[in-house]
């Protein structure tokens, strides 16, 4: 692939980063942007290069299995995984890689991916009528929930499989409601205000 990764220090000065340089939220944590790196129905996974902002195909899944949500990442966020607190939204109809969305956290998916924590906030957007009722995880059915649980718990089986990683798996260990999915939220963005204490000071 291109090499970004070793891109000088000088290019990040020309180049607008969403992921830091856009704001949480207005009224975090209980609105927040979502940028989209995967549109529900892709099996491209994208995802934001961290230190230049870009879109990066990260993979094909190994499934052709598509998103069942729209997926992707809070900006002035930092995960235990080390990367920006990951989101996904409930939508009408798939949007693009790199589209804002203002979305309402109702609730979180406790996500372990190979032994390591990656939990997932789910949310509806703010400026689709159809999602005006949902406020909490409960006015959601218990189908939608373990539709998006059941593609999570297998979009790495084959991957697993041809990379000869049968040792490794995904668990879906539950969900929870906005308050817990507040809780990640706000240490998230104390996590981030911690690890890059520079952003945002000027």
């Amino acid at each position: 692939m291109a090499d970004i990764a070793n891109l000088p220090d000088k290019q990040y000065a020309f180049q607008i980063n969403p992921l830091f340089q856009l704001p949480v939220g207005d009224n975090a944590p209980n609105e927040i942007n979502m940028l989209v790196e995967t549109p529900m129905g892709s099996i491209n996974k994208y995802e934001f290069h961290t230190n230049t902002g870009l879109i990066k195909l990260d993979r094909v899944l190994f499934e052709k299995l598509p998103y069942p949500i729209e997926y992707g990442a809070i900006p002035q966020t930092w995960d235990e995984d080390q990367d920006l607190l990951d989101v996904m939204c409930m939508v009408t109809y798939p949007t693009f890689p790199g589209c804002l969305i203002s979305v309402r956290p109702i609730g979180v998916m406790m996500f372990n991916d190979g032994g390591e924590k990656d939990d997932k906030i789910l949310a509806v957007p703010v400026d689709d009528i159809r999602y005006k009722h949902i406020k909490s995880i409960e006015d959601i059915t218990e189908h939608q929930k373990d539709e998006i649980a059941w593609f999570f718990e297998r979009y790495k089986d084959l991957q697993f499989k041809y990379k000869g990683q049968t040792d490794q798996k995904v668990v879906v260990e539950g969900w929870h409601g906005i308050n817990e999915a507040n809780v990640i939220i706000n240490d998230a963005i104390a996590l981030f205000k911690k690890t890059f204490p520079n952003v945002g000071s000027e």
